[in-house]
């Protein structure tokens, strides 16, 4: 997405009134791992369902998007890493 090259924000990571800047895609991950295990692991929140509850309750099809979106993350990321 543009946000996510002009910024490194591939999270979509929202800051005052806009995106949030990266100086690198490593930095905005780590942030938003941080943001996630604060938000929502550290209060035991442990599955999509569980966190789509509280990030977006009125979307029932939100852990299903996000779900099946880690795991193309995840296969595109195991590619790069094993060329």
């Amino acid at each position: 997405s543009y946000i996510g090259q002009t910024k490194h924000n591939l999270a979509g990571i929202r800051g005052n009134d806009d995106y949030r800047y990266f100086e690198t895609y490593t930095e905005c991950m780590r942030y938003h791992g941080e943001l996630i295990r604060n938000r929502y692991l550290n209060e035991g929140l442990t599955t999509w369902q569980l966190i789509g509850e509280v990030y977006c309750p009125d979307n029932d099809e939100w852990p299903m998007y996000i779900e099946s979106t880690v795991y193309d993350y995840n296969e595109m990321l195991y590619k790069i890493l094993t060329r």
